[in-house]
């Protein structure tokens, strides 16, 4: 197909953002940003089904650079909201990197920490806002953002944010942002209520799909082993983490309970460097574990599913 084969000036990006995509490394556009970065500049709205490690992130990112183009004013024009502190981190890292050649000013926005810097980063005049939406409510009502110029309204992992809750403040943020606008809903499921907020939100939108539902990346590789305890999984575990060629592991749990006592195992056994992710940790210590396991200072990682979406690290073994 075309689209696979295309590159990114095939997409009429600018050039400050395809010097951004140089500096990168990418050279060929993902399926997904094949489709949706047309469709996204030309100001349609959209409902894009995409798993995870596809690209999606700069095939919304990447069109929003452009028509927001430069640094006005105060208040925010564009807005997107994502589920947890973790992936709102993740879109601002991207964000960044693709907006690098530009002036354009951007706060994430987050739960987990004082918002007092939050707060000072939005009062010193933001052009995006990359929030979670309980955090973006509270600082709605209590003055600090002005929601009247947002243009844009970008929804990502709608499917996790329906999953942990969120539909009350999405609804309030709807009702607060102008009505003229256009928008972008990203999930990776087509779940009924999926579908019933994708009515509620977006006019005549085009849907993308560039992977059957609930499939895995193709960078991915999955093994299923059928085990009948716990004690049986935490033998696997060991058994795997004793092999060199795995030297970065991911483990997810189920529990916050676990993984603490799946953290505590490696370190008792020496197999790791080890850190854990899960609710009960501080944001900064969540923040540092991903980096230094990204950065490779450490060897495992263990987390309850509040990672597990959005997390974007290469060289996994």
């Amino acid at each position: 197909m075309a689209e696979e084969v295309q590159l990114f000036e095939d997409l009429k990006l600018n050039k400050q953002i395809l010097n951004a995509i140089e500096d990168l490394g990418f050279t060929k556009p993902t399926e997904i940003q094949s489709k949706v970065v047309p469709i996204a500049s030309a100001g349609h709205d959209l409902f894009g089904i995409a798993q995870t490690g596809t690209g999606k992130t700069l095939a919304f990112v990447a069109p929003l650079i452009m028509k927001i183009k430069y640094a006005q004013g105060n208040d925010p024009r564009a807005l997107i909201l994502a589920p947890t502190r973790e992936l709102v981190l993740q879109i601002a890292d991207n964000f960044k990197a693709l907006a690098k050649y530009t002036d354009l000013r951007m706060a994430a926005l987050y739960g987990g920490v004082g918002p007092k810097t939050q707060i000072a980063d939005v009062e010193a005049g933001v052009d995006l806002l990359i929030s979670t939406p309980g955090r973006f409510m509270d600082l709605y009502l209590k003055g600090h953002i002005v929601p009247k110029q947002i243009k844009t309204l970008i929804l990502d992992e709608a499917d996790k944010m329906l999953d942990m809750g969120f539909v009350p403040q999405i609804r309030k943020i709807l009702e607060v942002v102008p009505r003229k606008r256009q928008n972008m809903l990203f999930s990776a499921t087509m779940a009924d209520k999926v579908v019933k907020l994708t009515e509620e939100f977006l006019e005549f939108p085009q849907r993308i799909e560039v992977a059957p539902q609930a499939t895995v990346a193709e960078t991915i590789e999955q093994v299923l082993y059928e085990v009948p305890n716990f004690k049986t999984k935490i033998n696997l575990l060991a058994h795997f983490l004793g092999r060199e060629e795995f030297n970065r592991i991911i483990v997810f749990v189920k529990t916050k309970t676990n993984a603490d006592a799946i953290a505590k195992y490696i370190d008792r056994k020496e197999l790791g460097p080890v850190r854990v992710v899960h609710a009960n940790k501080g944001q900064n210590s969540r923040i540092n574990a991903v980096n230094e396991f990204r950065d490779g200072d450490i060897r495992v990682l263990v987390s309850t599913d509040v990672t597990a979406r959005g997390m974007d690290i290469s060289m996994v073994s």
